[in-house]
């Protein structure tokens, strides 16, 4: 299942613009959201990021309070921040609900509070009673909804934690993360094929891990154990045994 380790350490890789271009953000916004991705990139558990200006207007700034909150909650383990940024980015994405950055933010940050312990609150993409968990994911799928070169966002929604409600709150995530299976790494690959069976969607649970079988320095024995679950599903049984037997036997 997905943790919260795998996905801090791809929450804020330092962002590279020419990899997601941000058709729907202001391209006047696009150098400084750039500028503050590689700034929480290089921050560490011992330099924390801190205030942080964006010129422009007030959303912006918010949203890249927001981003820095959210920095440090995953930095140190921080509740208080991590609820701040949740409800900065609940702001931002209800003054300016096509920016994709928002709505990533926004997933990050609710994942953060669960992380952390925070209690789960209803919101933009959120119903009632809904797990933190399922809400990032909407609030993900969202930023790809309206960005789908976004790297960023498809590696968070591949990471994300399973939601504790399971099969009921991730089809709309599956469905996602096949539209933009061409920007994932081998690892989310790994986790979204993880989200694909929770889903009993086999068939794109086998399309997400056979590329990676046999990648070097990638989970292949736990890979394959999922892709037989994977071709069970998809009615595949001899498959299913063929790939059992070969992750049991990979120490990997």
């Amino acid at each position: 299942m997905p943790g919260h380790a795998l996905f801090a350490r791809t929450a804020f890789l330092p962002f590279l613009l020419a990899g997601s271009a941000l058709h729907a953000q202001s391209p006047a916004d696009r150098p400084r959201i750039d500028s503050l991705f590689h700034y929480l990139g290089a921050a560490t558990a011992s330099a924390p990021p801190s205030a942080y200006t964006c010129p422009g207007d007030a959303a912006l700034q918010r949203l890249c309070d927001a981003l820095i909150a959210t920095r440090r909650a995953e930095l140190l383990t921080d509740k208080g921040e991590a609820t701040k940024a949740r409800d900065l980015l609940e702001r931002v994405v209800g003054e300016r609900p096509q920016w994709p950055v928002a709505w990533y933010g926004l997933g990050v940050a609710r994942l953060q509070v669960a992380r952390t312990g925070g209690l789960s609150r209803s919101g933009a993409l959120h119903p009632v009673g809904v797990s933190n968990e399922a809400g990032a994911g909407y609030a993900l799928v969202r930023s790809l909804e309206l960005d789908s070169t976004f790297v960023l966002a498809a590696e968070a929604l591949a990471m994300a934690s399973v939601p504790r409600e399971g099969a009921s709150r991730v089809g709309e995530r599956v469905a996602m993360l096949e539209r933009v299976e061409r920007l994932l790494s081998p690892a989310a690959r790994y986790q979204a094929g993880v989200v694909a069976v929770t889903a009993k969607n086999g068939p794109a649970a086998v399309r997400f891990l056979t590329p990676i079988q046999g990648t070097p320095d990638r989970p292949n024995g736990l890979a394959a154990i999922v892709l037989a679950r994977a071709r069970y599903q998809a009615g595949n049984p001899q498959a299913g045994r063929a790939a059992l037997l070969a992750g049991a036997a990979d120490p990997n």
